[in-house]
């Protein structure tokens, strides 16, 4: 106790105005403002037709999985802070919010190329790292770790890494190099080379990811001559993209199939028992990577194939009035896991296990930088220091607590 109240007063001092009057979020849900409703109403829908399609299903309820989710504190989109001298402190404190919700497994993503030769002060970066994973491990907890590309020059993230001018094979060089690092000094279990091959199409700007041979060529040239031992390989397609990708993917020489799960919409919920049918026709593991709900309508603008669309879709999740459905999504998830046996389950907004912001006129139109990078994140970095989970994270934590 003393070495945690130790490390928050150093945040505290190293950080100015993170502590402040911040009250605690209390388990009443907020109202949801007009703007919303719509949405609202029909995010509500999806979920029962969800609910409906998983009390129809004949799956049986197999061996539960590893349930796990993302330590958003070490996520490398958070730019060159994680290089300063407070990142560490914070990621530490938040895995220790983290193994409290009773997980067993922590997910990190690292964007290539931060950990490169060429990359400015890799070497930092590096270590940032490994001293996270020491963490982890030290808890006695499983690592699987996200290998995407950094999400530069956008709203997402402070990186101003020109990604885009790399070509093809420059890609598939500092991805090999980047994943044989990682393997060689971070141990995962789990190594997921792509997640989600739209996104990396959209921030790459190379169209070969949209297309099923490029992807698996580029799957196929980053593992040959890559010296696994005892870490996972695997690849993954989101529930917003078609089933067939999933096909392409298990044909590669990859040791398990990753789903995002992301999408609501009656249609995306069908591809997720689809894609989950595609790897267990090919004998590869499921793990469903990276999941939270998508607060869009489908006919918005937060379409998920553009980082703009993207950044106002994830900037909505900031806010404390979706709580309830966050938490009907985390339920419909698990019995998805579990009806199709996925190995592990990692939800991505950790920093929503412990805070949301109250919703008013002084953030709701925020672009997603100021919104989430820095209130929600400081907001975060409060309710760790003060030992608060959000009503979500009490909601995820009591559901892992039953046998």
């Amino acid at each position: 106790m003393f070495r945690k109240i130790r490390l928050a007063a150093a945040l505290a001092v190293i950080i100015p105005g993170l502590t402040g009057n911040v009250l605690a979020a209390g388990d009443s849900p907020a109202p949801v403002p007009a703007e919303y409703k719509v949405l609202y109403s029909q995010l509500d829908g999806w979920l029962d037709v969800f609910d409906a399609r998983l009390a129809k299903s004949t799956a049986g309820e197999g061996t539960s999985p590893v349930w796990g989710v993302h330590l958003s504190a070490a996520d490398s989109n958070r730019g060159d802070f994680l290089a300063g001298p407070t990142a560490a402190v914070q990621a530490d404190l938040m895995l220790d919010m983290m193994t409290r919700l009773g997980v067993k497994g922590i997910t990190i993503v690292i964007g290539n190329p931060l950990l490169t030769d060429g990359f400015p002060y890799s070497d930092q970066y590096r270590k940032f790292y490994q001293s996270i994973v020491a963490k982890v491990r030290e808890r006695g907890l499983g690592l699987t770790i996200e290998q995407t590309l950094l999400m530069s020059n956008s709203e997402l993230s402070p990186w101003k890494h020109a990604t885009q001018a790399l070509e093809f094979d420059a890609l598939v060089d500092t991805h090999r190099q980047m994943a044989q690092w990682i393997i060689d000094y971070l141990q995962p279990d789990n190594l997921t080379l792509v997640n989600e091959p739209q996104s990396f199409a959209a921030i790459s700007g190379r169209a070969e990811f949209l297309v099923e041979e490029g992807l698996v060529a580029f799957i196929e040239q980053v593992t040959t001559g890559l010296q696994r031992k005892t870490t996972r390989i695997g690849a993954g397609v989101s529930n917003w993209e078609a089933p067939r990708v999933a096909s392409a993917l298990v044909a590669t020489p990859i040791d398990y199939l990753s789903l995002s799960f992301f999408d609501a919409a009656p249609a995306s919920v069908d591809r997720a028992f689809q894609i989950a049918d595609i790897a267990s026709k090919a004998n590869k593991p499921l793990i469903i990577g990276e999941a939270w709900l998508y607060k869009s309508s489908g006919v918005d603008q937060a379409q998920p194939d553009s980082i703009e669309g993207l950044a106002e879709g994830f900037r909505r999740n900031a806010f404390a009035f979706w709580a309830p459905l966050d938490q009907r999504f985390l339920d419909a998830l698990m019995a998805f896991a579990r009806q199709t046996g996925a190995q592990y389950v990692s939800p991505f907004w950790g920093n929503y296990m412990l805070a949301y912001l109250d919703y008013g006129a002084d953030n709701s139109q925020l672009p997603f930088d100021r919104l989430v990078l820095d209130a929600a994140a400081r907001k975060a970095s409060s309710a760790v220091m003060s030992g608060w989970l959000s009503p979500t994270g009490k909601h995820y934590q009591k559901a892992l607590a039953k046998p």
